[in-house]
């Protein structure tokens, strides 16, 4: 008995080392890519993570979070294919020949929490595979300085509001369909509680035109009054 588990013990450690060697060799040959995640991640800890990026690059954790809802629904390992981007960089931006076939497809993907667009983004965010792109705090913190920049970039527009839309529609892309993500995610927000007040009444006074039904969940969320312009000449007296 005791010879048995010791041999099962020994076979164990020598599949794990010859695992290990694999992976090493491959890694090293730049055959594959071995990347070591974190898995099972509660939402409550992706989303700490998220606050936590969003305050090193001077964001309301709201910004990225929204994002990160609409992406992905939190997902780490969520991934899309884009034939768009294929199509549009296979030539100037290819795949390295010794990738496989899997990994050519995810090279021309959009991955993660944050579904950063691996083509368009390795070089910003210092990425050299997309797996890497697995790893949460890789994706989160891609993400977050995406949308930092864009909106350190367009600081001359006045109204946060409209910098949110401009860099929102920027992270999808451009057109109709990027307008509409926009949209999607500016209200989106009110799933989150919003603390930069000033943040908040520009985003309620964007929204009311657009979905009333937001405005007043913002309302009951946050607890807030919306002032409303009283026309009928008694509140004016008033």
């Amino acid at each position: 008995k005791q010879a048995s588990i010791y041999t099962n013990k020994v076979e164990e450690y020598v599949g794990i080392k010859v695992i290990e060697t694999k992976d090493f060799l491959g890694d090293t040959l730049g055959i594959v890519k071995v990347v070591t995640v974190e898995t099972n991640i509660p939402d409550e800890d992706i989303k700490i993570k998220i606050e936590k990026y969003a305050t090193n690059f001077g964001l309301n954790k709201i910004v990225p979070m929204a994002v990160a809802d609409k992406e992905s629904k939190m997902d780490q390992f969520r991934w899309r294919y884009e034939q768009v981007w294929y199509d549009e960089f296979h030539e100037t931006k290819p795949a390295p020949n010794h990738y496989n076939a899997e990994e050519k497809k995810m090279y021309y993907s959009s991955i993660g929490i944050m579904q950063i667009s691996y083509p368009i983004w390795k070089d910003f965010c210092g990425v050299n595979h997309p797996m890497e792109l697995f790893n949460i705090d890789t994706n989160i913190k891609c993400g977050v300085r995406i949308l930092a920049d864009c909106l350190h970039n367009n600081r001359t527009v006045v109204r946060n509001a409209d910098r949110l839309r401009i860099c929102y529609t920027a992270y999808n892309g451009s057109g109709a369909k990027a307008v509409q993500y926009a949209s999607d995610v500016v209200s989106m927000l009110v799933n989150y509680t919003i603390e930069d007040k000033a943040l908040l009444s520009e985003m309620v006074q964007t929204l009311k035109a657009e979905d009333k039904k937001a405005v007043e969940q913002i309302k009951a969320d946050q607890n807030i009054e919306i002032e409303k312009k009283k026309v009928d000449k008694w509140a004016k007296i008033l």
